[in-house]
């Protein structure tokens, strides 16, 4: 399962910033095939009205710069306490998100919500661990759910389905037959499909769907690898 360490909310007060695109909805099919950290954390950025963020260590050294809806890879992480600041260019701190970080586990901090009406939110998840074994021939796949507009989402599957996973939230893991998946995203409320993936899972890896944007403008679904 998905283990949800902490979230917060930060409200702002600002307006929202000019968009130079809208509607349509995205999709991807494949996670990065680079190498990420096997002790690490990941910063995902899914405010939509806001620059790129940066993820900064406990020295102050910035770890990481995050455009939105990137798919970036784990960093390199010290096991035990961490402290992790979350920054947006020319706006400062957005959060602090201590971390108890263990070997061999990987973790992601996601932000969510808008500067016009939610505010920003952060969520820092436990994801499937570098060394943990899935069974012969299968794969694991959840959502990490950003998207304004769809307070609770769902994700229709061949083999199964994600259970409806609310805003700001990530789904537990839903064990699938390795190989090709077609996957259709849903608003919970209305079952109004929100993006479709054609997918190829690998055996024995565990990924993230990333669903982000803003219903009105941009709609984003994008595989993450997570092991």
């Amino acid at each position: 399962m998905t283990r949800r360490i902490c979230c917060s909310v930060l409200l702002l007060a600002s307006g929202l910033l000019t968009l130079a695109s809208c509607g349509g909805g995205g999709g991807g099919s494949g996670g990065s095939t680079a190498r990420s950290a096997r002790t690490g954390v990941r910063l995902l950025h899914g405010v939509l009205d806001i620059a790129p963020i940066e993820l900064v260590d406990g020295s102050g050294a910035v770890k990481q710069v995050v455009k939105f809806a990137d798919a970036p890879l784990y960093i390199d992480s010290a096991t035990g306490p961490q402290n992790f600041e979350v920054l947006a260019r020319e706006r400062g701190p957005l959060f602090f998100s201590p971390i108890e970080v263990e070997r061999n586990r990987h973790y992601t901090i996601l932000t969510y919500g808008n500067l016009s009406s939610l505010g920003i939110g952060s969520a820092i998840f436990e994801d499937a661990a570098a060394d943990q074994p899935l069974e012969s021939g299968t794969a694991n796949l959840r959502i990490l759910h950003s998207l304004v507009g769809a307070a609770s989402v769902e994700v229709s599957l061949g083999s199964g389905n994600i259970a409806p996973t609310s805003f700001g939230r990530a789904s537990d893991y839903l064990s699938l037959p390795a190989g090709p998946v077609s996957a259709a995203i849903l608003r919970s409320a209305d079952q109004r499909v929100l993006a479709t993936l054609s997918l190829i899972l690998e055996e024995g890896r565990a990924y993230s769907i990333f669903l982000t944007g803003d219903l009105n403008y941009l709609t984003v679904a994008r595989l993450l690898t997570d092991n």
